[in-house]
């Protein structure tokens, strides 16, 4: 949905935060094309998917303090919906 809005403010189709990404999170097509680029850097640091998916998901802090995923149920949550087709 191009429109969703999460409660923790992450907009558009990417769900990305617009006050930490420069671009109209609006619009669909730049949104993905961010959200893509985004991700492809996550996993160009950390080298997993899981963990690209992690700071998508929860920020590129989170993993960098944890030293990876945290037991945090709706990030745990959101790794197992994404990686499901994986299995």
């Amino acid at each position: 949905n191009p429109r969703a809005l999460s409660r923790a403010g992450a907009a558009g189709i990417a769900q990305l935060i617009p006050r930490y990404h420069d671009v109209d999170v609006w619009d669909p097509y730049a949104a993905m094309a961010y959200g893509a680029r985004l991700l492809r850097g996550y996993l160009d640091e950390f080298g997993s998917y899981r963990l690209a998916l992690v700071a998508y998901s929860a920020g590129r802090g989170v993993v960098i303090s944890y030293r990876g995923a945290p037991p945090w149920p709706d990030v745990q949550w959101y790794l197992r919906t994404v990686l499901e087709d994986e299995r």
